[in-house]
C-alpha cells in the first residue's frame, strides 16, 4: 500500500506541522512549492493546508481569499480524485460561530470551499479539520502569540478589543499529529472534526503569560479600535476527535503557549495589530 503523501502548504505553520507528524508516522512526504505543478502519483493522502488568513491584507483581498481559499481546495480535491487518495483539508472552526453569517470575508471564502467540498463526498473520500487558536510551528505570517510578543518587546502594550473572551489554544504539533492520524484512519467522518484542547484562556489571560515570561512591563490596554464582528467564547469539543481519530491533545491551552515561548518561537518583526 502507498505511504506516499503529499503536503499542500507546508510552509505554513500548520503543514508544516503535518509534514514533519507525517514523516515521524512513517509517511513519505511531498512537499511542492507555491509555484510548482503536484506530482502525480498514487497517493495515499493530499493534505490541504493552503489557505489565506485574517490579516488586514488578506481580508482586503477577495481574489487572494477566492485563490487560497477555495481555488485550491477544489484543485486539490481533483487530484486527490485522480489519485484514489483522501483529501485531509484544513477548514476553519469560524463555521461553526455567527461569522458564517454575517458575511466576514475570509469565513466566506472557507465556507464556499467546504460546501463545495462536502456536495463530492459521494466520489471523494474527505476528512475535515477544524484546527482551534494556533500556537507554536513556523510560518510565513506571524501567529497571534507573535504579535503580542514584538508588540511588548517593542516597550508598548497590546491593544485587546475582546479581552475576557476565552480561546482554545492548541499547538502545532498536536495538529499534525491530528493531520497523520486522519490519513490513518480507516473510516472518514461525515462531520468537520474540531482539533483543539478542550481548555482555554481568555485574550487578557494569554497576554500576561506572553508578558510574564519575556519578563516585559508591559501588558495590554483597551482597544478603542471597531468592535469585531463576534466576540463570543470559542472553545473545542475534543471528544469527537478522540473517537473518531484517537486523538488528544498532548499540551493544555496554557501549555500550548508556553512550549511556544519557552521554544523561543516569538523572534518576528513587530506588526500592529489587535485582537
Amino acid at each position: 500500500m502507498s505511504r506516499d503523501v503529499l503536503v499542500l502548504g507546508a510552509s505554513g505553520r500548520i503543514g508544516g506541522a503535518a509534514a514533519e507528524a507525517l514523516r515521524a508516522a512513517g509517511y513519505a512526504v511531498s512537499m511542492p512549492g507555491r509555484d510548482e505543478a503536484w506530482p502525480e502519483r498514487g497517493w495515499v493522502a493530499v493534505v490541504n493546508a493552503v489557505g489565506a488568513g485574517m490579516s488586514s491584507d488578506a481580508r482586503g483581498s477577495g481574489d487572494a481569499l477566492q485563490a487560497a481559499n477555495v481555488d485550491v481546495a477544489l484543485a486539490a480535491a481533483a487530484h486527490a480524485r485522480r489519485s484514489g487518495a483522501r483529501l485531509v483539508h484544513i477548514g476553519t472552526v469560524l463555521e461553526r460561530t455567527p461569522l458564517a453569517t454575517t458575511g466576514d470575508p475570509y469565513v466566506a471564502s472557507k465556507l464556499t470551499a467546504a460546501r463545495a467540498l462536502r456536495a463530492q463526498r459521494a466520489d471523494l473520500d474527505l476528512i475535515e479539520l477544524w484546527p482551534h487558536l494556533v500556537v507554536g510551528g513556523s510560518g510565513r505570517t506571524p501567529s497571534l502569540v507573535e504579535r503580542v510578543a514584538a508588540r511588548l518587546r517593542a516597550g508598548a502594550p497590546f491593544e485587546l478589543r475582546t479581552p475576557y473572551v476565552r480561546r482554545d489554544l492548541v499547538h502545532a504539533a498536536d495538529i499534525g499529529r491530528a493531520v497523520a492520524l486522519a490519513v490513518a484512519s480507516e473510516t472518514a467522518p461525515a462531520e468537520p472534526l474540531e482539533i483543539g484542547t478542550g481548555s482555554s484562556l481568555t485574550m487578557a489571560e494569554l497576554v500576561d503569560l506572553v508578558r510574564g515570561v519575556l519578563g516585559t512591563g508591559h501588558g495590554w490596554v483597551p482597544s478603542q479600535g471597531p468592535a469585531p464582528g463576534w466576540s463570543g467564547d470559542l472553545v473545542a469539543d475534543p471528544g469527537p476527535a478522540a473517537r473518531m481519530l484517537g486523538f488528544t491533545a498532548e499540551r493544555t491551552a496554557s501549555d500550548a503557549l508556553l512550549a511556544a515561548l519557552k521554544a523561543g518561537q516569538l523572534d518576528t518583526p513587530e506588526k500592529e495589530s489587535s485582537a
